[in-house]
């Protein structure tokens, strides 16, 4: 029998954050039986983790209908079970692991403690680079069911960033506009068709500290309307604020809230590294909290 766990990520409370399925020691060497498997979770993302080689696991991610190159909340989740499964569960303190994604080396850097206060920080295996679109306001609008003047604020414009995986992000006017989008599968089909990946990452002001910015990412054709908490999002959103914030040199922090629309609030930390004016190093953080174990019949 295999055996899953599941997990709460980007939390540090179960019924929040977002879930992840984990295969660990993954014998499973079948692309079609991996998607399968994820698609009987239905979750966000399934990570399957191979037994550990040369101090390396090598991971693959699968959505309900695609597999990903790269992926934080299974990075961070995965890393934290299989930190637990190598040191037992009564250790605190600090602790490594070493995977390998189809993006690249990821190494993940762990302050495990009590209660399930696990907290896992990656650097992202790729900087963010920016894909040229023409995505006016108007259209943003059509595709998000919002008005052109709900699109758009501070100088922040609509882009497109790749991280590993693409996401368009769109800056929103306000709090209350973010909680009344109502993505249209045919606009955005309409107005972006010539993308591999239409997954949209919607973001504001935050309202009140600790919260920087306020995001939801909604996406079409990975087998989940919208998620509760996207680290590769938030990866590609640093590209975003290099571009727009006017960051000096030196390392930024920023606190980016998801899922509070879905009933499963999350939190994620977003670490940036500046030098000479451009990004030169992007970290992702947060919490997980386990769930639930089994066994695959």
């Amino acid at each position: 029998m295999t055996k899953f766990q599941i997990y709460d990520v980007f939390t540090k409370t179960t019924f929040s954050g977002n879930p992840l399925a984990i295969i660990p020691d993954a014998k499973i060497t079948s692309d079609a039986q991996m998607l399968q498997i994820a698609k009987e979770f239905n979750l966000s993302e399934t990570i399957f983790i191979s037994p550990k080689q040369d101090g390396y696991y090598t991971v693959r991610i699968f959505t309900p209908s695609a597999e990903l190159a790269f992926a934080g909340h299974p990075t961070i989740g995965g890393a934290i079970a299989i930190a637990r499964q190598e040191v037992g569960a009564e250790f605190t303190g600090i602790h490594k692991v070493i995977f390998i994604e189809k993006a690249g080396l990821v190494e993940i850097n762990l302050q495990l403690g009590k209660q399930g206060h696990d907290y896992a920080e990656f650097i992202a295996p790729k900087i963010p680079q920016e894909i040229k679109i023409d995505l006016t306001a108007t259209q943003a609008a059509e595709i998000l069911g919002l008005t052109p003047a709900d699109i758009g604020f501070a100088g922040h414009n609509p882009s497109l960033f790749d991280c590993g995986t693409r996401f368009f992000a769109i800056p929103i006017q306000s709090r209350a506009a973010l909680r009344q989008i109502k993505l249209n599968a045919t606009a955005a089909q309409k107005h972006i068709a010539d993308q591999p990946h239409l997954a949209f990452y919607c973001y504001c002001a935050g309202e009140a500290e600790p919260v920087d910015f306020s995001t939801r990412m909604f996406s079409i054709g990975w087998g989940m309307a919208e998620d509760p908490a996207t680290g590769s999002a938030a990866t590609s959103f640093a590209g975003v604020l290099a571009k727009y914030q006017d960051l000096t040199d030196g390392a930024h922090k920023f606190v980016l809230e998801q899922g509070v629309d879905m009933g499963r609030p999350s939190e994620i930390y977003l670490d940036i590294s500046m030098a000479q004016g451009l990004l030169n190093q992007v970290k992702i953080g947060g919490y997980a909290a386990p769930f639930s174990h089994g066994n695959i019949i």
